[in-house]
């Protein structure tokens, strides 16, 4: 998303006038481009708008599960979150090789798939992350 498709969407957002949301969302924009390359790409918009929401750790929770889950079936699989996971990797710049993101997984899946059935329900994810303050720092960057 380039500044001026940023700017349309952040205006939906915002109740100031025009002049004060165009400067406000200069500012968002370039907290988000992380890289700096003009341009705000899925996992930078992902992670700056989750950053600056409101809401409870459920109510966050309930919205990180929603982007884990991108087939949409209401549940997260294996391949579904070391794709989310590795591309937060990316963004901190934390290296893949110490704790590579698919050793991650299986790490947090070994502790919160209750079920042991390779897949984690919106329940087990959440009650899971909750559960394990550990699991909420490396999965959900806006903690309370």
């Amino acid at each position: 998303m380039n500044r001026r498709k940023f700017y349309k969407f952040y205006r939906t957002l915002r109740v100031e006038s025009d002049e004060k949301v165009k400067e406000i969302a200069n500012f968002v924009f370039a907290a988000f481009d992380r890289d700096s390359n003009g341009k705000i790409d899925f996992t930078e918009f992902l992670c700056g708008y989750a950053i600056t929401s409101l809401g409870t750790t459920r109510q966050k929770l309930d919205y990180v599960f929603a982007l884990y889950d991108k087939d949409k079936n209401n549940s997260i699989d294996r391949k579904e979150m070391i794709r989310v996971i590795s591309a937060m990797y990316d963004l901190l710049g934390k290296s893949k090789i110490d704790y590579p993101p698919e050793r991650c997984v299986e790490d947090v899946f070994s502790l919160i798939d209750v079920n042991n059935d390779r897949s984690l329900t919106k329940d087990e994810f959440i009650d899971g992350v909750m559960n394990n303050p550990y699991l909420s720092d490396i999965i959900s960057p806006f903690n309370e």
